[in-house]
């Protein structure tokens, strides 16, 4: 077989195992207990948080239908922030399943969170449900990809030369209630 035939069936092939709309790019994400240690990390320098969150830290990792398969992954990394402290308060991680969209937000506010995470894997109205909720209650949206960032969560960890990168959405830091330094914006990559 020539060397662009090979090339040619690597790709079809890597396209018939690309989720649906996921860019190429996307598809390589930052292992889910780093991505969980990296969001935590960056709590514990959000100058709100304590005013937002009261006496522990609320983390809601949304999963749905379509990233039923993920759910196990996510509960495991972020279950382990369970065990620790940001900012000198308790964290409870809770897991939201939502079927459908609107119901992100019913379980969202029953869990009183006070972040909340989801992945690129998600179905887009689970996605936007999320950053809708996140809005409009000033709740700051971490998730895994550029794309998301661009789309108006505060928060990501993308993938940038083999190496996890944070990006920021600056447009979204007020609205969302996140209060970041200059020192953790400085190591960010900036979506504006």
């Amino acid at each position: 077989m020539s060397s662009v035939k090979f090339v040619c069936s690597i790709v079809l092939i890597a396209g018939l195992l690309l989720p649906d709309g996921a860019p190429a790019e996307e598809v390589v994400t930052v292992p889910l207990k780093i991505q969980a240690s990296i969001i935590a990390k960056v709590l514990g320098y959000d100058l709100n948080l304590s005013k937002r969150s009261g006496k522990s830290v609320v983390i809601g990792v949304v999963t749905d239908g379509r990233s039923a398969d993920l759910r196990a992954e996510l509960w495991d990394a972020f279950s382990l922030l369970s065990k620790k402290q940001i900012a000198k308060l308790p964290v409870s991680v809770i897991s939201i399943h939502a079927n459908q969209g609107d119901q992100v937000a019913s379980q969202s506010e029953a869990a009183r969170l006070n972040v909340i995470y989801v992945s690129q894997r998600s179905a887009d109205d689970t996605i936007k449900a999320v950053l809708a909720w996140a809005q409009r209650k000033t709740i700051p949206a971490f998730c895994d990809s550029e794309r998301l960032v661009e789309l108006g969560f505060v928060f990501g960890v993308g993938v940038e030369n083999e190496r996890p990168r944070m990006i920021i959405n600056l447009s979204q830091v007020k609205p969302q209630g996140l209060a970041l330094p200059a020192s953790v914006l400085q190591l960010a990559k900036i979506i504006r």
